[in-house]
C-alpha cells in the first residue's frame, strides 16, 4: 500500500511540475500575444504593400523623365562646350587685342612721321615754288611781258 500512496504522491508531484509548467508556457504565451500585438501594429499590410509598390512605379516613371531631362541637358552642355572651343579658337584674346593695338599704333606713329615729313618737303617746296615765282616775275620784268 506505501507503493500505490508514493506513486499517488509522485504523480501529484508529477501534477503540480506539469502545471507550473503550464503557467510558466502560459505566460510565455501571453508574452508572445503582447509581442504579436505590438508587431501588428507595425507590420505592412498587403495594401500598404501595394501602395509602396505604386509608388515606386510612380518613382520609376519620373526617374525615366528625369533620365530623359539629363540627356536633353548633357546635349545642352555638350553645344555649350562646342561653343566655348569656338570662341576659345576664333576670338582675339586681350594679349590679341594689346599686340594689335601695339601694330596699329606703330604704324600710325610711322604715318604721323611720313605726314611731319611731308610737311616739311611741302614747305621746302613752296618756299622754292615762290622762290621760282619771284625769278619769274623778276624775267617778265626785264623781257617786257607784263602779267
Amino acid at each position: 500500500m506505501q507503493e500505490i500512496v508514493d506513486t499517488v504522491q509522485n504523480i501529484e508531484h508529477a501534477f503540480v511540475v506539469v502545471q507550473q509548467n503550464m503557467l510558466g508556457m502560459q505566460k510565455s504565451m501571453f508574452g508572445l500575444q503582447k509581442t504579436m500585438l505590438e508587431m501588428q501594429k507595425t507590420m505592412a499590410t498587403k495594401d500598404d504593400i501595394a501602395d509602396v509598390r505604386g509608388e515606386i512605379g510612380e518613382m520609376k516613371g519620373e526617374i525615366t523623365e528625369m533620365k530623359g531631362e539629363i540627356g536633353e541637358i548633357n546635349g545642352g552642355i555638350a553645344a555649350l562646350q562646342e561653343d566655348v572651343e569656338f570662341i576659345k579658337d576664333t576670338m582675339a584674346t586681350k594679349e590679341d587685342l594689346q599686340e594689335t593695338e601695339s601694330r596699329v599704333m606703330k604704324n600710325i606713329d610711322g604715318f604721323a612721321h611720313q605726314n611731319q615729313k611731308f610737311d616739311l618737303e611741302l614747305v621746302a617746296a613752296q618756299s622754292q615754288f615762290n622762290r621760282v615765282e619771284e625769278r619769274v616775275e623778276v624775267l617778265e620784268l626785264k623781257v617786257g611781258i607784263a602779267a
